[in-house]
């Protein structure tokens, strides 16, 4: 079975989605003693995280992987397969806010704001630090909003994606 793929994780790492985001499932966990309160988030098929906080009726709070509870039976991805998904997610034609933060409300957080690349810099380095690859972590914040005209250069960096035709 796999496991948890991220030793470490950061105080805080979440992000803010619409809760009717295209190709995002949530479902309830089930254990080995039954079905369980807790809300596992998938996208596309692919578990990111667990509903930490349902904000009004569009949208929701996710945790994400690398805070999930280790010990727990979740059907953990792959690192590669979990960031690539929310890479994906990030890419897709919707808006949302990514938050990431080493040592809560104790480090200067920096704000990006519509730079789907930049984020997207910066949760690689967040992963390589839960995956300890690297020693210090980003504290950052991180928002997109979606719109017609998606940033043609986050396609040109060759992140994956199957929205490239949505321009």
């Amino acid at each position: 079975m796999i496991s948890n793929p991220f030793p470490a994780a950061p105080d805080v790492l979440h992000i803010e989605l619409e809760a009717n985001t295209p190709g995002l499932v949530i479902r309830n966990f089930e254990s080995a003693w039954g079905v369980t309160e807790e809300k596992l988030v998938f996208f596309e098929n692919s578990l990111i995280g667990l509903v930490e906080n349902v904000k009004g009726a569009s949208s929701i709070l996710i945790e994400l992987l690398p805070k999930l509870d280790a010990t727990r039976s979740y059907p953990w991805p792959s690192k590669e397969a979990f960031e690539n998904a929310v890479v994906r997610l990030m890419l897709s034609p919707c808006s949302w806010l990514l938050r990431c933060e080493s040592d809560a409300d104790q480090c200067r957080v920096m704000h990006i704001s519509d730079d789907r690349k930049g984020a997207i810099a910066q949760l690689r380095a967040a992963l390589a630090y839960c995956a300890r690859e690297r020693d210090e972590c980003p504290n950052f914040s991180a928002e997109a909003r979606f719109n017609m005209q998606m940033n043609a250069d986050s396609f040109a960096a060759g992140y994956p994606t199957r929205y490239a035709a949505r321009k």
